[in-house]
């Protein structure tokens, strides 16, 4: 049975389930005996009651007696089978002492079979092939060409096997078969030094961004500047990243698609990406099962470093926010916030972790109110006016910036930008901020943000001169996008990197394949396992260096967090109103012990600060409740018009549950009872059936009462969660079986047990 009932698709639905599940076991208690007294409980015989009783020795009696009784008769028969067929050795003529032995031998059964050894002690001399020559990293000396390697010129080559130097004319082609030996090092002579040349090994690196965003676009012009700028300025190393670019479009399935295509095809030995938490969820356990480090810039804490061995965060993990947001609300006294945030791995991922930070500081998140990234306008301005009723004005919201720019509109519409509201927005939001329209900016005026701190140096500002000159060449007809911090930190992210493949640079030639089965049925399984991966590994997961962002340290796969900074949006920019550090805390200036923040400017341009709660608002049109008033069960529901008042009196157990539910809600809902009854009020004005059919034509907001949940019903108006059912019941003797040594037997009918029996002695 339901007591609520609402029209189709009506956002009060999954919140009155929730509150349905709030309401207390004591209150429901105390309905039900108010309203139908005590239950009478149905007698207890302790001779029948069952109990928990350990099991006995005697609970076994019967499969012990089963075992023994087969075992004994299969030994029995056995012993005479092998009497059977030594029948002639006992017959014959030999001593007791020389038949107990055959017998014995011949019980054992045992067989020495000798097994063939073969040890060869042979020497196998290393032939240098033209494979192996162009393979090497050590003789990047010579070209070849069409099988014949050329030698430059005043090459001296040394021959390994008779030491006898070998002078070769510049040109001069040079064969090479199994009848020439040479060392896998040629030496070049010069007047005073030698040297060993080293040929550069290309490592291939597999990438997935949102290629056609201009945060994609900005992160593919950071990542090959860093690739470029890396090797020129080492240009002694062996290794050189080769990149391969695959566009996610972004789409989870074809960020895991693009990732699968790079493992199985292009055998790349590491992954940058993908951008976003929710496309890199799958791509991280790929990564885990084919031993291929995942370098990503998922942000959510559900993700997790420790867990997924191969998985390096190369950006602030963004529970770690959540110190200078929690020291910011307590700066305030702020006592209660409401959390909203982006459905999906991206939002979900810090709910708790922004619990355990409240919980500190004495805060109640008051409510979460959370959005897919396809839900409609219109259900986020009815969620709005839901939260404008409560008392609660502070809002923490953790959304990406195309969600966010649809929310912050309707804010504005529902007028939750006024004096007095306090808007808090997170790290990823706040940092790309640049990629929204500047009319959505002014919408998020009064804002507060927290973001990373990146200091301003030298070498940055040379580099975004450069930046903003290669983006141009490569996107020039796309409007100039800004760089960021994510960028910053991919710039670095790539010389950690290459610095890390240098370092295991020698071992790279032979085990950077990977080891796939012999049959693979589906495509992880063609993948294989990257045999350097383990090596490889543990030198991304924890390395350190001076930056574009300063000090870029990684530790246990994760990128460190130090110094952030509060920001307040005001018009079409961003004003810093203080900064944060774990030392410090909050200062109005980095590396200051002034603690405070400077002047802020508040939503409705407004300087008072906000004092976090206020009188909720009231409803201006009241929900209409329809009640099935009617004679008969009174208990459940009934409706009486009082002869003074003329006022409708609404009573039962139905509607004492109803507004206790809505008393466990978070926000205010004014409600009136109509009763559904003729006009003259004494009998219903139809069935249950109108009563539901009024509601979903929209004479009623919603329906309490004692209303079964009927699957046609459910084609009109949605129910929420009941909490009472009806059925039938049978009260029936209990008989106590326990005791019977047999009744491990009743699951079985005889026959089944026989022809079990029948087969257990075939076996022996």
């Amino acid at each position: 049975m339901n007591i609520q009932a609402f029209p189709k698709g009506s956002p009060l639905v999954h919140d009155v389930s929730t509150a349905v599940l709030k309401v207390t076991e004591n209150q429901m208690t105390k309905l039900l005996k108010k309203w139908f007294g005590d239950s009478d409980s149905c007698d207890q015989h302790n001779e029948a009651a069952v109990t928990s009783d350990r099991l006995t020795l005697d609970s076994f009696k019967g499969p012990f007696l089963i075992a023994g009784i087969s075992s004994t008769s299969a030994l029995i028969l056995f012993f005479l089978k092998f009497l059977y067929q030594n029948r002639l050795m006992l017959s014959s003529q030999d001593s007791v002492t020389q038949k107990l032995v055959a017998i014995a031998k011949s019980f054992d059964g045992f067989k020495d079979d000798e097994s063939k050894r073969v040890s060869p002690d042979a020497t196998v001399d290393e032939f240098v092939s033209a494979d192996s020559i162009n393979n090497s990293p050590a003789i990047s000396i010579f070209h070849q060409h069409e099988g014949i390697l050329t030698t430059e010129p005043g090459t001296q080559v040394r021959d390994s096997i008779e030491l006898v130097e070998t002078t070769v004319e510049p040109g001069t082609p040079v064969k090479l078969s199994k009848s020439v030996k040479l060392s896998k090092s040629v030496v070049i002579y010069t007047e005073v030094l030698f040297y060993i040349v080293i040929a550069k090994t290309d490592i291939k690196i597999g990438v997935i961004l949102d290629m056609e965003t201009s945060t994609g676009k900005m992160r593919e012009t950071c990542i090959s500047m860093a690739i470029s700028e890396f090797y020129q300025q080492h240009e002694n190393f062996t290794t050189v990243i080769q990149p391969h670019f695959r566009d996610s479009k972004q789409d989870d399935v074809q960020a895991a698609s693009a990732a699968i295509d790079l493992l199985k095809n292009v055998q790349v030995m590491g992954i940058l990406g993908p951008m976003t938490s929710s496309q890199a969820d799958f791509v991280i356990d790929v990564g885990n099962k084919s031993n291929v480090p995942v370098i990503s810039t998922a942000t959510s804490p559900s993700l997790s470093t420790k867990d997924n061995v191969y998985f390096i965060r190369s950006v602030h993990n963004s529970s770690s926010q959540l110190k200078p947001i929690a020291e910011l609300i307590k700066h305030f006294n702020w006592n209660e916030i409401v959390f909203v945030y982006e459905d999906g791995e991206y939002g979900r991922g810090l709910d708790p972790y922004l619990s355990d930070a409240m919980i500190k500081i004495d805060v109640k998140i008051m409510y979460r109110f959370f959005m897919h990234p396809l839900v409609s306008d219109d259900w986020i301005l009815a969620e709005l006016y839901k939260l404008k009723t409560m008392q609660t004005r502070v809002f923490v919201v953790h959304a990406l910036p195309e969600l966010a720019s649809r929310f912050f509109e309707k804010v504005n519409e529902a007028g939750m930008m006024d004096e007095g509201y306090v808007w808090i927005i997170t790290e990823v939001l706040t940092s790309r901020l640049h990629s929204l329209d500047r009319a959505d900016i002014d919408l998020m005026h009064g804002v507060l943000g927290v973001q990373s701190y990146i200091p301003r140096s030298n070498k940055l500002i040379s580099f975004e001169i450069r930046w903003k000159r290669e983006f141009q060449k490569r996107y020039p007809e796309d409007e100039m996008a800004e760089l960021d911090m994510f960028g910053i930190w991919a710039y670095d992210t790539i010389f950690g990197l290459a610095m890390a493949l240098e370092k295991i640079g020698n071992e790279t030639d032979n085990v950077r394949h990977f080891k796939r089965e012999n049959e693979s049925v589906t495509d992880l399984d063609a993948i294989g396992k990257l045999e350097m991966g383990s090596r490889l590994v543990p030198w991304i997961r924890n390395f350190r260096l001076e930056g574009l962002s300063g000090d870029f340290n990684i530790v246990d796969g994760e990128l460190q967090s130090s110094v952030y900074q509060i920001v307040n949006i005001i018009g079409k920019g961003e004003n810093v109103i203080s900064f944060w550090t774990p030392k410090i805390g909050i200062s109005k200036k980095l590396n200051n012990q002034t603690q405070g923040i400077r002047a802020i400017t508040w939503p409705g341009d407004s300087h008072v600060v906000p004092k976090g709660w206020d009188i909720p608002t009231s409803n201006e049109n009241l929900l209409r409740v329809g009640v099935p008033a009617k004679g008969g069960f009174v208990q459940f529901v009934d409706a009486n018009t009082d002869p003074e008042t003329k006022r409708v009196v609404v009573t039962g157990f139905c509607v004492d549950v109803f507004n206790a539910v809505i008393d466990v809600l978070p926000y205010a809902v004014k409600h009136e009872f109509v009763p559904f009854v003729t006009p003259d009020g004494k009998r219903l004005a139809g069935s249950y059936n109108d009563l539901i059919g009024n509601l979903s034509v929209g004479k009623y907001d919603a329906v309490a009462g004692d209303v079964t949940i009927l699957a046609k019903r459910t084609d009109f108006v949605d129910f929420t969660l009941p909490y009472t059912e009806a059925g039938i019941s049978l009260i029936v003797p209990i008989k106590d079986e326990r005791t019977n040594a047999w009744i491990f037997t009743k699951p079985l009918e005889r026959d089944l047990w026989i022809t079990s029996e029948c087969f257990s002695y075939t076996q022996a």
